[in-house]
């Protein structure tokens, strides 16, 4: 089985191509999902970030207010990286069983998404990265369209991200998302599924 990190910036469209790989037949893992999933009340990264900020950053019925939190670490870089530092270990170790329960299935590929794969060093535990990549203005327009972010909201979430000049240079393939056309990105989708599975055989 190939393992694919999938990376790119927010609003880059790796939601797109991680749909299309999973028609391919690839077994997806929502880097995303998996944090929201440890960090239910009463998961290990729920109790962790109560540990590590306090119970202001959580709603009365106990669930995390993720919207608070995250105005707290897009606009502070230590408080960023206080939370990677106790869910990175978390996010790690959940993915390696997934893995596992994946490869037992005899799957030829396993796709992992998440916006901080580079950061946490979990790419080490990819076969191939992939980038997801889209213009910058692009980019801008899709989050305020979708999230309906101001220019300035938009700006300082791209800008918290890593360089995307530092993830071409680590990208094993890169799919460009710029067109709006989803066919113009499931060519590229398939292309690369195709030459990947083959180059793992």
């Amino acid at each position: 089985m190939i393992v694919v990190g999938l990376v790119g910036g927010i609003a880059a469209g790796k939601s797109t191509v991680m749909q299309q790989l999973s028609k391919l037949g690839a077994a997806v893992i929502d880097g995303d999902q998996v944090t929201r999933v440890l960090q239910r009340p009463g998961e290990l990264g729920w109790a962790a970030i109560r540990q590590t900020f306090g119970p202001d950053y959580f709603l009365e019925n106990g669930e995390l207010d993720r919207g608070k939190l995250a105005q707290l670490v897009f606009s502070d870089s230590k408080a960023l990286k206080k939370l990677n530092a106790v869910m990175f270990p978390l996010i790690t170790e959940f993915l390696e069983r997934e893995l596992t329960e994946v490869m037992a299935r005899g799957t030829e590929m396993a796709v992992v998404e998440g916006a901080a794969l580079y950061e946490s060093g979990l790419l080490d535990m990819m076969d191939e990265v992939w980038l997801v990549r889209a213009d910058p203005e692009v980019r801008r327009k899709r989050l305020m369209a979708r999230n309906g972010y101001s220019d300035a909201e938009a700006r300082m979430r791209m800008d918290a991200q890593i360089s995307e000049a530092i993830l071409e240079r680590i990208a094993t393939r890169i799919i460009d998302s710029s067109d709006a056309s989803e066919n113009s990105t499931w060519e590229q989708v398939q292309k690369c599924y195709r030459d990947a599975v083959a180059k793992g055989k």
